[in-house]
């Protein structure tokens, strides 16, 4: 047993302890003498398909959608303040090596955005932005990739849903019309 105590057969007490999940602090059950199962709290649950489920391919230049009408999943971004935010999740693969600008100015909304190396895992977040600076409803950041590398921005609102406008341009090409 995982107390160290043999149980009486059919006891029907279960031994559970604290851990840690994907989501937060959980709790896992002792089962066959090992602590399995680490469920998340119920408030972490996905609240709907994710972002990840139709993720949209972007290349250089400007890009315009809308979150509205889309799935919720608790995406976590930033503080996570965008949690009852839809999101729509784009996908760039750097065409060359650079520090890759996405910068959300000129959306409708307050937004929130942020890029990962794996779309659907929380702990690859590269970086976010949550309106920089303070005065501005809409972020930019820049991240470095290699060519062929990909990233996955994910757009969100903090508690908002609206039309985004995302321009992507390699930091050193601001007129957009870059070459290799």
């Amino acid at each position: 047993d995982c107390d160290g105590v043999v149980d009486e057969a059919g006891s029907g007490e279960a031994l559970l302890q604290r851990c840690e999940s994907a989501c937060g602090e959980g709790v896992e059950t002792c089962r066959d003498g090992e602590y399995v199962d680490c469920t998340a709290p119920v408030e972490c649950a996905p609240a709907g398909p994710g972002p990840c489920a139709a993720v949209r391919g972007i290349g250089v230049g400007v890009h315009q959608g809308t979150t509205s009408g889309l799935g919720h999943f608790r995406s976590q971004g930033c503080d996570g303040s965008g949690d009852d935010s839809p999101e729509q999740a784009l996908e760039f693969t750097a065409p060359w090596a650079a520090n890759w600008i996405f910068d959300l100015a000129g959306s409708e909304f307050d937004t929130i955005m942020y890029a990962r190396s794996v779309c659907d895992d929380f702990d690859a977040e590269l970086t976010c932005t949550d309106n920089v600076p303070p005065d501005r409803l809409n972020g930019w950041f820049s991240v470095p990739l290699d060519a062929g590398e990909t990233v996955f921005i994910i757009v969100d609102g903090d508690h908002a849903a609206g039309r985004w406008n995302l321009t992507l341009h390699d930091e050193a090409c601001l007129d957009l019309d870059c070459d290799e």
